[in-house]
């Protein structure tokens, strides 16, 4: 069998946005399926993750594409000349009807195109498209306009029901109903639909009527062993040492200052408590005031790195602490994001910060986190230093989120008739 996948990140470009599919071309070439792969070949991020499991793949054929207007988004040293047309493309996209907050945003034909011509001359049946970047999904639809072929759409994030685009990326009206008229089109078009969780699984069903419903289906993140350290020895330390890797987006400031906060209050209340904790971070943020705010909180407990850091070392860290946490807004509730994969392949103990949700239940029923809501106080370190981290993972198997696993239901779905 012969898949085409268009994933906008994908080994070599680096971005977490490429591991999914990464991982799940490792595993179902194993299974005689043949891909051939559209990315970007420019990336606003730095490094070359994920290459170890796509080596020596036989049945992997790449094709980078330069996007257009990821081009212009992602050049850094513009001469004066070059700024002047940046500023002027910059205009006329605010001023059209497409969104300029995605970078695939005007190059519909290059990749249908492209993508027709890989078709016809390797003769597949199959077309994977994931995103975001969600112009892609919508290319998806134009693509199986003018060829013979299954198309499959793979959401690893709301498109337009983000809170993003309302508040941090504002849309215009125009480029707003041509977002939802592209969203409407590609899901009516496609004879499957992922989505990394029930939520939203929920959320797109909404988005067409009952005849559509049965092409929906849920197909988790995960882990791959293959990429964790789980030979090195769990650390032992006197503190309690939580950490966060990762982007924080500017919807996310509020729970990140909330939990912070939190924290370092506990200073106030209760110093030896709060002395048996460190609260590292390793991140990025695009909002100048948390920013200000984090690094204003640092002292010996709470640790701020303005880094991204590199996926093995991340791996090994895990291995230094005893707990792992992500931020969930409220319309991402129900996800089991990334980070959540990580930090049960390593016995993490696990804190959401955001809203109750389906991850919020799962931790609580499976006993191996717990969520921090905002507002909460200082009752929930307290409980947390009486957590015994060696009993935490005793009855628990994490295997329903492992990628080999998750890879076979996947296949199950791509070759159903």
């Amino acid at each position: 069998m012969k898949i085409l996948l268009i994933s906008y990140t994908f080994p070599p470009t680096p971005g977490i946005g490429g591991r999914r599919w990464a991982k799940f071309v490792k595993y179902l070439s194993k299974e005689d399926i043949e891909f051939h792969v559209i990315y970007s070949q420019e990336s606003l991020v730095p490094g070359n993750f994920w290459m170890n499991d796509l080596e020596h793949n036989q049945n992997l054929h790449r094709y980078p594409v330069s996007f257009k207007w990821n081009k212009i988004l992602a050049n850094k040293n513009l001469s004066f000349y070059q700024k002047i047309i940046y500023k002027f493309f910059m205009f006329w996209a605010r001023k059209s009807k497409y969104n300029p907050y995605d970078n695939t945003a005007f190059s519909q034909n290059q990749i249908v195109d492209l993508a027709s011509q890989i078709i016809d001359k390797n003769q597949i049946d199959t077309v994977v498209v994931t995103g975001a970047p969600f112009n892609l999904l919508y290319f998806g639809a134009e693509i199986k306009k003018r060829n013979n072929i299954k198309l499959m759409l793979d959401y690893r994030d709301l498109w337009n029901g983000h809170p993003i685009f309302s508040k941090f990326q504002k849309l215009t009206q125009k480029q707003l109903d041509y977002c939802l008229y592209q969203e409407r089109v590609a899901l009516q078009s496609a004879d499957t639909v992922l989505a990394v969780d029930d939520g939203l699984k929920s959320q797109l069903i909404k988005l067409v009527d009952k005849s559509h419903h049965g092409k929906f289906h849920v197909i988790h993140n995960g882990y791959d062993v293959d990429d964790f350290y789980l030979d090195y020895p769990k650390t032992e330390s006197q503190r309690i040492k939580i950490m966060f890797a990762g982007n924080i987006d500017a919807n996310l400031s509020n729970l990140v200052k909330s939990f912070v906060s939190c924290f370092k209050n506990l200073k106030s209340i209760d110093s030896q408590i709060y002395e048996k904790f460190e609260l590292i971070m390793h991140m990025k943020t695009n909002d100048k005031e948390l920013y200000e705010f984090l690094h204003a909180a640092v002292d010996n407990q709470f640790i701020v790195h303005d880094d991204f850091l590199p996926k093995d070392e991340y791996y090994k860290k895990l291995r230094e602490v005893q707990c792992g946490v992500f931020f969930l807004s409220e319309v991402y509730s129900d996800a089991f994001i990334t980070k959540f994969s990580d930090f049960i392949v390593n016995e993490n103990f696990i804190i959401q910060v955001g809203f109750e949700g389906e991850c919020a239940k799962y931790l609580r029923d499976n006993k191996i986190g717990a969520t921090f809501e905002i507002g909460e106080g200082a009752a929930f370190f307290k409980k947390l230093k009486d957590v015994n981290f060696s009993t935490l993972y005793t009855n628990y198997d994490s295997l329903d989120f492992n990628l080999e696993k998750i890879a076979k239901k996947l296949k199950l779905l791509i070759t159903k008739k």
